[in-house]
């Protein structure tokens, strides 16, 4: 093959070979979206928006998590998670991608169960799935990340079933 011609599989641009037939090999990711091959070994070094837009998930929501919670998410010990505000983006049965902020690590994942309730109205079971030893700890731990918050403030329970990594690091935007 000729670098450089369309009808090629690979043709050449800067130096680094580019896959021409990109669509044709896209495979599935849950939910419908597209997976990208991983690039050639000559190929430079991903840029921190590297698979933003073509990545393994693209376009799912994601819901993000501080680093000390990834070697739960990863060893799928984590099946909950605990937001401020009553949160209507996500609805059961949505396929989402949950990102480590610092590691860039991400997995997919199908939201089972959505709970529209207070800080203080959190279950026991919810608090111990999510790694809570007690009520106690709750409010003083989730001001960290939510300043301000009291028991009756609005809290939103999101409960998934863990789909398979996605390969590609996440873009940056704000915290949900």
């Amino acid at each position: 093959m000729t670098a450089g011609r369309q009808d090629d599989l690979w043709w050449s641009r800067g130096g680094r070979p580019i896959l021409a037939a990109l669509p044709l090999l896209l495979s599935a990711c849950p939910g419908g979206r597209a997976q990208a091959p991983p690039p050639a070994p000559s190929a430079a070094p991903a840029s921190p928006r590297a698979g933003s837009g073509r990545g393994a998930c693209a376009g799912l929501p994601l819901i993000r998590f501080a680093e000390p919670l990834c070697a739960r998410l990863a060893s799928g010990d984590k099946r909950i998670t605990l937001r401020a505000r009553h949160r209507t983006a996500i609805a059961p049965g949505a396929a989402v991608q949950l990102v480590c902020i610092e590691s860039r690590r991400r997995w997919s994942a199908r939201i089972v169960s959505v709970r529209h309730t207070s800080w203080g109205a959190i279950s026991e079971q919810e608090l111990r799935d999510d790694g809570f030893s007690g009520r106690g700890q709750l409010l003083p731990v989730m001001r960290r990340y939510y300043p301000g918050i009291e028991a009756s403030d609005p809290a939103t329970v999101y409960r998934w079933a863990r789909g398979r990594g996605c390969a590609a690091p996440h873009p940056p935007g704000p915290l949900q």
